[in-house]
């Protein structure tokens, strides 16, 4: 019985051999960097008059001001409902106007203007329609004209401030 125990002891130790410890890793590295004062650039807002239109009607007109950051107008609203496919009202019909204006530079401009709504046409499943101008300008004391394609058209003036 001894023997039997022996062997049973000798057999848990070849099985399970005793676990190796991991050394601990070394503490990071702290390197020390010298503190710079820096002072952030001042750039004047740029106030622009801003009217977006399709055809005779106008979809937006207003005013942003534009800094170091982007301007942007972004209206989503519903649109008439008309009878889906099978019949009922569908919920989801939107049309929407997205306008963005930056600066890449100090007197350039970079300009987006986009204009979505649900398609006229009677084909099964509906669909959105989608248009939009994208471009980079000088804006100077005049006005800006940017026509788009299908009628979309968007105006851009310096507002003067007072």
């Amino acid at each position: 019985m001894a023997t039997m125990f022996r062997i049973a002891i000798f057999c848990m130790i070849a099985v399970f051999p005793t676990p190796i410890l991991a050394q601990p890793a070394p503490p990071p590295q702290v390197v020390a960097m010298p503190r710079t004062m820096t002072s952030p650039i001042m750039v004047a807002t740029i106030p622009v008059r801003v009217t977006l239109s399709m055809g005779p009607d106008i979809l937006w007109s207003g005013n942003l001001l534009v800094g170091r950051a982007s301007a942007r107008v972004s209206i989503q609203e519903a649109a008439d409902n008309p009878a889906s496919c099978d019949g009922e009202t569908s919920g989801s019909e939107t049309r929407s106007i997205e306008i963005t204006i930056g600066r890449y530079q100090v007197d350039r401009l970079s300009v987006s203007a986009r204009y979505s709504r649900p398609a006229d046409d009677k084909a099964c499943p509906r669909g959105t329609r989608q248009i939009s101008i994208q471009q980079q300008l000088v804006l100077t004391d005049g006005e800006a004209v940017l026509d788009g394609d299908g009628g979309l058209r968007l105006t851009l003036s310096r507002e003067q401030r007072k």
